[in-house]
């Protein structure tokens, strides 16, 4: 089935949850890619406002919608989710904090991985056992 007959078939509030997600993911992709780094970290680690609920949206349906809508945005890994889907749970009045860690692979590698997570269980990001999780992301970056 194609995406364009899967969108056909959504329900008004799936569709614009959808939407909202592509508009959220697409916004999270720009601010990566033209930001400097402390820029973004900053950002991140920033509080956003939460708006009251207008519609009865659950954390799961958001997570559902941010991962569809990364599907379709090019080079939208997690960093670029977990900013997009803390962004949207925050416009749907939910608390939503970005989690970014690393984990020490083969051969010595590091590499670094971003989450959200809700009430302390991870919603968007997939399993981010293996990551130490970094503190104080307020951190400057200096190249």
């Amino acid at each position: 089935m194609g995406a364009l007959s899967k969108v056909s078939r959504l329900s008004p509030s799936d569709y614009w949850l959808v939407t909202r997600a592509f508009l959220a993911v697409g916004a999270a992709w720009g601010a990566v890619r033209w930001f400097p780094p402390a820029v973004v970290l900053k950002k991140v680690s920033a509080q956003i406002p939460l708006r009251a609920r207008h519609k009865p949206q659950t954390t799961a349906r958001i997570a559902r919608a941010v991962a569809a809508a990364a599907r379709y945005m090019p080079a939208s890994k997690c960093l670029v989710q977990a900013i997009a889907g803390r962004n949207l749970l925050a416009s749907c009045g939910f608390s939503a904090e970005i989690r970014i860690g690393v984990a020490k692979h083969a051969n010595n590698w590091l590499t670094a991985h971003a989450w959200v997570e809700v009430e302390g269980r991870t919603l968007i990001g997939g399993n981010a056992s293996g990551y130490a999780p970094l503190t104080g992301t307020r951190q400057e970056y200096r190249p």
